[in-house]
C-alpha cells in the first residue's frame, strides 16, 4: 500500500530523523520518503504486517500532528 501522510508541525532536519526512526521501527514498512517543505511523508508499507492507522498513532505519540 502506498499512503501519503502530512505533518503540520513538520519543521527541521530533527523531525524528519525523529519520524524516519519512528516509522522504520515497523516491520511492514518497505519505504518511507518525508519531504520538509511540503510536510509530507510518503509510505509504502505491507498492510498483512501493520495499518496506517498504527503508523500515524505513532507518529501522534511523538508530537506530531497529522492532518
Amino acid at each position: 500500500m502506498k499512503e501519503l501522510v502530512r505533518i503540520s508541525n513538520l519543521t527541521s532536519h530533527a523531525d524528519i530523523l525523529k519520524i524516519r526512526s519512528i516509522v522504520s521501527d515497523y516491520e511492514g514498512v518497505l519505504a518511507c520518503e518525508i519531504n520538509l517543505n511540503k510536510k509530507e511523508v510518503h509510505l509504502v508499507y505491507d498492510k498483512l504486517s501493520v495499518s496506517i492507522d498504527e503508523i500515524i498513532n505513532a507518529i501522534e505519540m511523538a508530537g506530531y500532528m497529522v492532518i
